[in-house]
């Protein structure tokens, strides 16, 4: 596995002798954490660049305003979960952890349910408020900055996000202009040396797998070569502490948003490598997403983040790794059209991940000349394939009042 190397990326300091372990779970603009359990060891070990180690634990009861809230967002209940959210930054007895929290899964919310630009970027600054407070701990540290890496990619690919994510030391450090992508990347990998996490590991692979398209279109093959070997190496390492964080939630790890994300995360990656690597990948794409869009499909707090986008995808990965042209060709049309009906469902529409996507693509694409990967190719497939989602596309950007600025 080549040594990954990040621009000036000093870590920050380790917190001091209490760390915890129970990574925030990523959303698509927040981070959310599903249980009761709040799971905590000790420093004992150094963490190299790379490494999966397996460490002791111990757990505490998450504080009930905190509980309170996740439930809240797991159930999407948004108008609850801001209630919660607002009590826990207001109370003086909120601890730094617990602020914290709040944040990862809440500074989202008022955008969400709003659509009210003022809000949209809120939450940005306050991620980064988590990164930099001493007094959280290192898992949370850690999870804010998955959360900032990710936070371009849940605002449905918005812009001014990108921008703001990257303003300031040391966030600065990573950013490749013009290319959220590999912006992301630089961060992921400063996360992963810190603290190994499934959620930054499955992120690195996915992120690979994308280059890995783009460097093989232009020819550049030993980055080519290179993009695939880390992701291979960074989705073993995801498959290696998925099972440890399932081991330590138990029952409420399979409705977890953690184990949402690592699906959904997990089937891109392996289609991917599926066109370039064939078998046991070509098999697999298919078993993983049709797990994921089954498992997730009706669940509350999940299916508008993250489900749309999956139908988007998978119909368009069939097409893509099909042996023959139009092989899955009706398949890919069922997927199509279930991204539509499920974001027509969402109560939240005009903020709909896969809405804001679909809206932002045409922007970046027309007056920046930026390509979101396969996003782009899905969106661009399904217009040419499906009559049906070429209208959905065209009454969105018809319907569209605001801009990815």
């Amino acid at each position: 596995m080549p040594e990954q190397k990040i621009p000036n990326s000093e870590p920050m300091p380790l917190r001091p002798h209490r760390i915890a372990f129970a990574y925030a779970y990523i959303l698509l603009v927040v981070v959310v954490l599903a249980g009761g359990i709040y799971v905590v060891h000790n420093l004992i070990a150094t963490y190299g660049a790379g490494s999966a180690a397996q460490v002791p634990v111990t757990t505490y009861e998450m504080s009930a305003p905190v509980h309170a809230m996740l439930d809240a967002n797991k159930e999407g209940d948004y108008v609850s979960a801001q209630a919660d959210y607002d009590a826990i930054i207001r109370s003086a007895t909120s601890t730094a952890d617990d602020r914290a929290l709040a944040i990862l899964n809440g500074a989202g919310l008022a955008f969400r349910t709003s659509n009210d630009e003022q809000f949209m970027l809120q939450h940005i600054p306050l991620f980064k408020s988590v990164v930099e407070d001493k007094n959280v701990s290192l898992a949370l540290h850690v999870a804010a900055i998955n959360a900032l890496a990710s936070a371009y990619c849940g605002s449905g690919r918005t812009w001014a996000v990108f921008q703001e994510i990257y303003k300031g030391d040391p966030y600065s450090t990573f950013l490749v202009p013009n290319d959220p992508d590999h912006s992301g990347r630089n961060m992921f990998l400063w996360s992963y040396q810190q603290m190994p996490t499934g959620d930054a590991a499955i992120s690195l692979a996915k992120n690979f797998a994308g280059q890995a398209i783009i460097d093989k279109n232009n020819n550049r093959i030993t980055e080519y070569n290179t993009d695939i070997e880390s992701s291979k190496y960074y989705l073993a390492q995801a498959d290696i502490l998925e099972p440890q964080q399932k081991q330590l939630m138990g029952a409420d790890y399979d409705s977890s948003f953690r184990y949402a994300l690592y699906l959904y995360w997990r089937a891109y990656t392996v289609a991917i490598l599926a066109h370039y690597e064939g078998e046991p990948y070509l098999s697999e794409y298919k078993q993983d997403y049709d797990k994921f869009t089954t498992l997730y499909e009706n669940a509350p707090g999940i299916q508008y983040r993250y489900v749309g986008y999956a139908h988007l995808l998978y119909g368009y990965f069939l097409s893509w790794n099909s042996p023959a042209v139009g092989t899955n060709k009706d398949a890919s049309h069922v997927q199509f059209s279930a991204a539509i009906a499920l974001a027509k469902k969402d109560p939240y529409f005009d903020t709909d991940p896969l809405v804001r996507l679909i809206r932002n693509e045409e922007y970046l694409r027309v007056t920046k000349g930026i390509y979101q990967g396969p996003f782009s190719s899905a969106i661009a497939h399904a217009k040419s394939k499906s009559p049906k989602f070429a209208a959905f596309v065209q009454m969105l950007l018809a319907t569209s009042t605001k801009t990815s600025s």
